[in-house]
Parts: C-alpha cells; structure tokens; sequence
C-alpha cells in the first residue's frame, strides 16, 4: 500500500511538516514501533522531534495487529490468521508486538496481570498508574509496575500450568484484549467471570 501524504503542524514553530502515513506495515517494521520511532518525525525548519500517532495495520506471519489511536472497535478481517488483535492506545500496542514477538498468549497474560494486582501491597498500588508486560527471560515473565518504578517477575512454570488448566476461547476477528474484555474468551477450571 503506498503511503498517504498529509501535513502537520510542528508544535514548536508552527511550520507546516508534510509527513507519510503508512497505512500498512509487515514484521520488518515491528522494532521500530516499539522504540517508537516508526512514528516520530523531525520538523524541517525547526528539528523539533514531532510523535505523530495514526491508524496502522501491523501484519506479520504470526499475527496482525490494527492500531487504531482513540477507536475501540472489532474489525471483521478475513485474513486467515488466527491472532488478530485491535489496540486504541500506543502503551497497549507495544505491550501487544512484545507478548506476539515472545509467542505469549494475551489472553493469559491479562489474567496474570489481573491476578498480580490482587497480591501487591497498599503502597505499591497507591504508586502504581498500571502494570505493563515487559518481557520473557529464561525462568520468568516479567511486568512494569507503572508509576512505582518497579517490576515483579512470574515463573514461567506458572505460567505454562496456568495455560494447560485454562480453556480460551478462539476469537474470531480482529477484537480488543485488555484488563477487562479478556474475561470473554478465559476460563479456568469451572471459574466463570462476566
């Protein structure tokens, strides 16, 4: 798909940038949307750094991700892929390519995060604006504790217990999966949530 040219106004120096929006983007792209620089752009007159967030499609081998800034909404693609994700904000974005890239579930990864929250104490809560994936080493998952500059580790044995006990259900299109839509597609042993 051939990029989209549109202007901008530089926050700074209130110079018209012309920028390209890239509708769609494939896997070579991903490291750059994490660091975030796929959407960064330096003012011509100015050199101000400019954040330009649009509506993208990240599709890739293993799944397809549509970003849509500020829109949640189901997407009915009939792309045959089976992980097909929307994300409304860039903090749910990132999380989302670095569980994929890691061949984690999302689904079971909200649950955790749900579960971490319940076991963290009065004042780390207090700090704590949210609690973000990180990252997969060796023996654990790790997740930011956002606001309490902080991160807690969850052994990878858990995890793979927790994934063998549950029973999630297959989401057919391209839907949102955060701290609370993914009660929809998880069970665990008889346990219900609505």
């Amino acid at each position: 798909m051939a990029p989209i040219k549109e202007d901008i106004k530089c926050p700074n120096c209130k110079r018209k940038n012309r920028i390209k929006v890239i509708e769609e983007c494939n896997s070579n792209h991903v490291e750059s949307i994490i660091d975030r620089t796929f959407f960064t752009i330096k003012c011509k007159t100015c050199n101000e750094s400019i954040t330009v967030d649009y509506p993208l499609k990240l599709v890739t081998d293993k799944y397809i991700i549509y970003y849509t800034p500020t829109e949640n909404k189901t997407i009915k693609d009939k792309t045959k892929c089976e992980l097909k994700r929307v994300c409304d904000t860039y903090d749910d974005f990132k999380e989302k390519l670095l569980i994929f890239e890691d061949e984690l579930n999302d689904v079971l990864i909200e649950f955790i995060k749900g579960f971490y929250k319940t076991q963290l104490d009065k004042e780390t809560l207090s700090a704590m604006t949210d609690i973000r994936y990180n990252c997969k080493l060796e023996n654990q998952i790790v997740f930011s504790l956002v606001g309490a500059n902080k991160s807690i580790g969850c052994p990878i044995i858990f995890y793979e217990e927790l994934l063998r006990r549950s029973k999630i259900k297959k989401i057919k299109h391209a839907e949102l999966i955060d701290e609370t839509t993914y009660r929809k597609y998880f069970r665990m042993r008889g346990l219900i949530w609505n």
